[in-house]
């Protein structure tokens, strides 16, 4: 399936999956169902193409799984975002520079406080030594973007399709987690979440859901 194609299916897998998990209220640092202030873990920050109530979706899926406090924050602009001049693709350096720009100001974090971008859009990195990045990022300022245009391909919109989006964007997006804020280390086990090196769409359904062989 082309990615034009892809992302129009990615489109309504998302509105689809934004359903699924409970939502809650929204506020600056995303949802919250009582005033006691606590320092935040993780930041989802969704850029203005990725649907705040997925992001908040997988924030609170995140906190009960992993014992730490993620939450969402509000849509990030994106006006001056371009993509590369020859490509449909964007630069993955652009969009975390843009992260680091909001991260300045968001309430409630410290310097262990991690960051991941969430974008529909198709990226890539400056060298573009590959044809695309699922992910990208700084696991050592914990600042990291993940792209869900790859993840869409070939599904349907039904209910199966919008479970395996779902399963696929968790996946990689605990993933980046376990990079950025618990420091864990590539695997050789196909059974590891942070198994690498994941090349295709079918390593990403093939890998784990846990991290089974990680230390700090």
């Amino acid at each position: 399936m082309k990615l034009r194609v892809a992302l129009s299916v990615l489109l309504f897998v998302l509105v689809g999956c934004a359903s699924n998990p409970t939502g809650a209220n929204r506020d600056i640092s995303g949802s919250s169902s009582n005033n006691v202030e606590e320092k935040i873990d993780v930041y989802l920050l969704p850029l203005d193409d990725f649907p705040y109530e997925f992001a908040n979706n997988l924030a609170k899926r995140l906190s009960e799984d992993l014992k730490i406090r993620v939450k969402a924050s509000l849509n990030l602009g994106t006006a001056d975002l371009k993509p590369y001049p020859d490509s449909q693709q964007y630069p993955a350096e652009a969009i975390l520079a843009k992260g680091k720009e909001v991260a300045a100001n968001l309430p409630l974090t410290d310097s262990a406080t991690t960051y991941i971008l969430l974008t529909r859009r198709d990226i890539n990195s400056g060298d573009r030594s590959l044809r695309f990045n699922f992910a990208y990022g700084e696991p050592l300022s914990r600042m990291m973007v993940l792209s869900t245009a790859r993840l869409a391909a070939s599904l349907r919109n039904n209910e199966m399709g919008h479970r395996i989006f779902w399963d696929r964007t968790y996946k990689m997006t605990k993933r980046q987690i376990g990079s950025a804020y618990f420091g864990y280390q590539r695997s050789t086990n196909i059974k590891d979440l942070m198994y690498s090196p994941i090349m295709s769409l079918e390593d990403v359904d093939r890998i784990g859901s846990e991290f089974l062989e990680q230390t700090k």
